[in-house]
């Protein structure tokens, strides 16, 4: 009889062991079930607040294109301010057509000359154009004094005594023009020397530079040295507008 009293005793034990698993796998999947639904949601959370942040981004790329092509339109092709209202506009000399610098010999009489070096050079070298201008006006070079003179409308003597003389003549007279060029008003191309013309308002030279066929070699560079002055020189003006693009 005593065995049968052990029976239920041991079932009873082994129903509540069954019954306390049972309670505790119901705890875990009740806790696994909380923990992945507060997880679920800060998920739904984070990705609503990231299409939130989009649609803001989106809303304020579209505002921002917006505004620059609305800054665009209303700067293109709108006029505005230029630093300066005129613009110089060099000319291209084509002194192979029309040289600058020509011989004595080959000097056109009717044209306005810029003669270099004295008429009558020590060692017999001279400029045939220099010796008319000295002997029509009754003027020659010094050892104390050089000549950069108009004479009449259309001679220019630029001379020395001796070869210094003449290239320091010639460098005055570049200093000369430079300085007339400045002075000059901005709208106005033409230049003239003592009421010489030497560049048109066209911007166009109006002159050639003579030297002697059998001159000093310091005379040719004085008439190169002319010559490049006179043609930085001749350019003409045109006006200048500022447009805004894109």
């Amino acid at each position: 009889m005593e065995g049968d009293g052990e029976i239920p005793t041991k079932s009873s034990t082994l129903t509540k062991a069954i019954i306390g698993c049972l309670a505790l796998i119901l705890i875990v999947l009740s806790l696994l079930y909380i923990v992945a639904t507060n997880h679920s949601n800060a998920l739904q959370t984070n990705v609503g607040n990231l299409q939130s942040e989009n649609n803001n981004l989106k809303t304020q790329l579209t505002s921002d294109n917006n505004t620059i092509a609305s800054l665009s339109s209303s700067l293109n092709n709108t006029q505005c301010t230029p630093s300066t209202t005129l613009a110089a506009v060099p000319n291209n000399l084509n002194t192979a057509v029309t040289p600058l610098v020509v011989f004595d010999s080959q000097a056109n009489p009717s044209t306005t000359l810029i003669s270099v070096g004295n008429g009558t050079e020590s060692g017999g070298h001279g400029n045939l154009i220099s010796q008319q201008i000295e002997k029509q006006n009754g003027i020659s070079p010094t050892s104390n004094s050089n000549i950069v003179q108009a004479y009449g409308s259309t001679r220019i003597l630029i001379a020395g005594y001796s070869a210094n003389g003449t290239v320091q003549a010639g460098d005055q007279f570049v200093q000369d023009l430079f300085t007339i060029a400045s002075n000059n008003n901005s709208s106005l191309a033409g230049i003239s020397f003592q009421n010489i013309p030497i560049i048109n308002n066209a911007g166009q030279p109006v002159v050639q530079i003579v030297i002697g066929s059998d001159s000093l070699p310091s005379d040719g560079i004085v008439a190169a040295n002319i010559a490049a002055a006179i043609g930085s020189l001749a350019h003409t003006y045109s006006s200048v507008t500022c447009i805004v693009s894109h």
